[in-house]
């Protein structure tokens, strides 16, 4: 993309995020004066993880015309949500 235009017609040869390609994770628990269970630590690498759901909720709707708002968004969910009356 430059200035809001794309320069690449498709994603080919685009390198994936995988597994193999990301660094090593270390888990570190730091104690709190406030926070839940034994240790009143509080989490803090959730919040990238919290537009996903809505983004497959929204993906959903665009594809099927049908609008989700429980998780988990499964296929038995979908597949009643388009058989229900409109």
């Amino acid at each position: 993309m430059y200035d809001g235009i794309r320069l690449r017609r498709a994603l080919y040869g685009r390198m994936v995020c995988a597994r193999m390609r990301r660094s090593t994770l270390q888990t570190v628990v730091l104690p709190a004066a406030v926070g839940a269970g034994p240790y009143r630590v509080r989490g803090i690498g959730e919040v990238p993880c919290t537009p996903v759901a809505a983004a497959i909720a929204n993906a959903v709707q665009a594809a099927c015309g049908v609008r989700l708002r429980t998780l988990p968004v499964t296929a038995e969910k979908v597949y009643q949500a388009l058989q229900a009356p409109r």
